[in-house]
């Protein structure tokens, strides 16, 4: 079946089909196989379609999210939100080091000059994260957007 979704609908779809695929995973794991698992003599071949039933459907559910990340992967790196997000990465890793900076940096000096200069650097540092914080925000917004408007077609069972 060929369905057309947003991208923020297909995010949705594939955390709620991890979960399926998360209980499927704790139910397959509790089973008891016997050796072989195709042997005809298994004491109770109900048990044993059921059993089968269940590694079916989580494989047709490993598979759809499969087929979902490869096709919100294609569309983040063509619509370039894969470039917005590793940006605000980068800017939030920026900022929680210079937020470091300003925690690690206080310095009781006398001096006049020195505690200028510092008071220069802190001014300085408020301004970057200031401007981090706008442009990540921004970022998140267009992220926000374009995952509400850029339709992508999926093939799954």
């Amino acid at each position: 079946m060929v369905v057309k979704w947003t991208l923020q609908r297909a995010i949705i779809e594939v955390s709620l089909l991890e979960e399926k695929q998360d209980n499927l995973r704790k139910q397959i794991s509790s089973f008891v196989i016997p050796v072989p698992f195709n042997s005809k003599d298994t004491p109770n071949p109900v048990m044993r379609k059921k059993q089968k039933k269940v590694l079916d459907q989580f494989l047709v559910v490993s598979r759809n999210i499969l087929e979902i990340k490869k096709a919100i992967n294609k569309a983040n790196q063509k619509h370039g939100i894969i470039d917005m997000i590793q940006q605000n990465k980068i800017l939030r890793d920026n900022s929680n080091f210079l937020r470091f900076v300003l925690r690690s940096e206080k310095i009781n000096v006398e001096h006049m000059g020195i505690i200028s200069y510092q008071t220069l650097i802190q001014e300085e540092i408020e301004k970057v994260l200031r401007d981090n914080d706008e442009k990540i925000a921004n970022n998140t917004k267009a992220i926000e957007l374009k995952n509400s408007k850029v339709n992508i077609t999926i093939n799954i069972k």
